[in-house]
């Protein structure tokens, strides 16, 4: 599964960069995997602040942001299961920290 996902990785990042949209892609597949850890990671996000956060940094015109963000997020949830104790403690540490950086905590 891993592979799969760094290779899908790989292909979406080569076909954003040349049609110019790695922003566009960098930030799908960042939020997706945010949000994707909220429940193994046992945070809460900020339903406004998430909602912020999209109007800020994707265009209305994104049709395919919502499919796209799904997709990441499941993936990372998948991720989880297999995930040694260590590479959950580091998602997890990393995942709050850019959560909070961005202000999508919840509290």
């Amino acid at each position: 599964m891993k592979v799969m996902i760094v290779a899908l990785f790989a292909a979406l990042m080569a076909s954003a960069a040349f049609a110019g949209g790695f922003d566009d892609n960098r930030v799908v597949i960042s939020l997706g995997e945010l949000i994707g850890s909220e429940i193994p990671c046992g945070l809460h996000f900020d339903q406004d602040a998430i909602r912020q956060y999209i109007s800020k940094h994707v265009p209305a015109s994104d049709m395919g942001f919502t499919a796209n963000l799904q997709s990441y997020a499941d993936a990372t949830q998948d991720e989880f299961s297999s995930m040694s104790q260590s590479e959950k403690t580091a998602q997890c540490f990393q995942v709050e920290r850019a959560a909070e950086a961005n202000g999508l905590l919840g509290h």
